[in-house]
């Protein structure tokens, strides 16, 4: 296998792969999920110069994928007296995708010096997004939070693509929450 056809069967699999990983998830057994009818999402700040232009529309996928999760338990978002507030924490790094050198493929083509070696390194193959979404919920009246779960994944650049990986992943993280389903 020449080293495209590496790269190629690389980037395959990454695509086939949703790569969403529950980093946590921990609930407060004493809370009682049954009297949690409305929530309401706290306002998200977010500045510097590593937003992308899109950020704020990746941000409104996140809630819609969120208040849809909270919908199918039965609850409704509303700013009058909200029972949960929903907190929402985003981190996004910037990854360098890497393989190993190999002698078989990437060995010496000329081997005129005595004193040349060759020594196996990382060869940086790609560039990618990883993106952390930590979710909270938290008991309006008491201010204590009841649940905090994260996932981790792979960031799509395509809008559709990441609306339906931010979709999957919610779904993936909101089966830890012990809310009843309707």
């Amino acid at each position: 296998m020449n080293k495209f056809a590496g790269l190629i069967l690389v980037l395959f699999l990454l695509a086939c792969t949703t790569g969403n990983k529950i980093v946590h998830s921990k609930v407060d057994q004493a809370a009682s999920w049954t009297t949690y009818k409305t929530f309401r999402f706290l306002d998200l700040d977010a500045s510097g110069d590593t937003l992308s232009a899109d950020f704020y529309n990746r941000i409104g996928m996140l809630k819609d994928a969120i208040t849809e999760e909270l919908n199918k338990a039965g609850l409704v978002n509303t700013d009058q007296n909200p029972d949960l507030l929903v907190n929402i924490g985003i981190v996004v790094k910037k990854e360098t995708q890497t393989r190993t050198a190999d002698f078989r493929f990437d060995g010496p083509r000329y081997m005129g010096q005595r004193n040349y070696t060759w020594k196996a390194e990382e060869i940086p193959v790609g560039i990618y997004r990883l993106g952390t979404a930590e979710i909270h919920l938290v008991d309006a009246r008491t201010s204590s939070l009841v649940w905090d779960g994260a996932i981790q994944g792979i960031l799509p650049e395509k809008p559709s693509k990441a609306r339906q990986a931010i979709h999957e992943g919610m779904t993936e993280l909101f089966t830890k929450v012990p809310l009843p389903k309707q």
